[in-house]
């Protein structure tokens, strides 16, 4: 498997035919200076992925996607981190859009979604030195061909699935590469404003009045206005306006 038009990103291609975690495996590689920055930890059978907050990322063997980019944005501030999480989330929204018909849209923080169903997660881990970022490991799975779910996933989905149709597994994740790269460039160019407003106009139930699940199991009603400089999803109810990290707030799949 080779990446295709691509300055960096996926010029080093490790591919497995089996891998506990490309997350781990990234991470492991950054202990030598020498990992070129593009790197790409790939693999056709992830066993033990990980998803957000300890969750574990299910992904068929040979069907799906399984990779995870090495980065060093130094250019990026600590606090700015979270503009890795928008440009990864950017980046597979446009890939992913760039060989279907159906909408694709940005689950915050780190879901993409096709017709309100998950078909991607991603997760990065960042290195931090101070105030900076030093590296960055971006992990992305993506739902390809897989046609079969178990029952603890309701809203799983695939590319397959949405479209009745199969795609080239490598031809989806050379578009990723490629999107990816595109959205790094930008982003190490300054354009925070533009990423960000971009962003948006993607971002899922964003200025929608919509219903969500407290911690507590207590539903309510809110409309995401924005997200806040650290990452957190700002969220409008009927007599105040919070911010919340990830797991404090369930989004429902439902609009008022």
């Amino acid at each position: 498997m080779n990446i295709h038009n691509t300055q960096f990103i996926g010029k080093v291609l490790l591919y497995f035919s089996s891998l506990a975690s490309t997350n781990e495996y990234a991470m492991q590689l950054l202990d030598d200076e020498r990992i070129e920055e593009g790197t790409i930890v790939a693999t056709a059978h992830q066993f033990s992925g990980k998803g957000q907050m300890g969750n574990v990322w299910e992904s068929a063997p040979t069907e799906n996607i399984a990779m995870s980019i090495i980065i060093r944005p130094l250019f990026l501030k600590a606090r700015q981190q979270f503009f890795l999480n928008i440009i990864a989330s950017l980046a597979v929204r446009e890939a992913l859009f760039n060989f279907i018909s159906q909408p694709v849209q940005i689950k915050w923080a780190n879901d993409i979604l096709i017709n309100s169903k998950k078909t991607c997660g991603i997760l990065i881990q960042n290195i931090l030195a101070g105030e900076q970022i030093q590296a960055s490991v971006v992990g992305i799975g993506i739902n390809v061909n897989q046609l079969h779910f178990g029952e603890h996933l309701p809203r799983a989905t695939s590319m397959a699935l949405a479209t009745g149709n199969q795609f080239e597994v490598a031809s989806v994740m050379n578009e990723v590469c490629q999107q990816f790269e595109r959205y790094y460039l930008l982003l190490q160019e300054g354009n925070f404003k533009s990423l960000e407003a971009t962003y948006y106009q993607h971002l899922y139930q964003y200025q929608i009045w919509s219903w969500y699940e407290t911690l507590e199991g207590q539903k309510i009603k809110g409309k995401i206005v924005g997200i806040s400089e650290h990452g957190r999803l700002v969220v409008t109810h009927e007599d105040e306006t919070k911010t919340y990290d990830l797991k404090e707030i369930k989004q429902l799949f439902t609009a008022l």
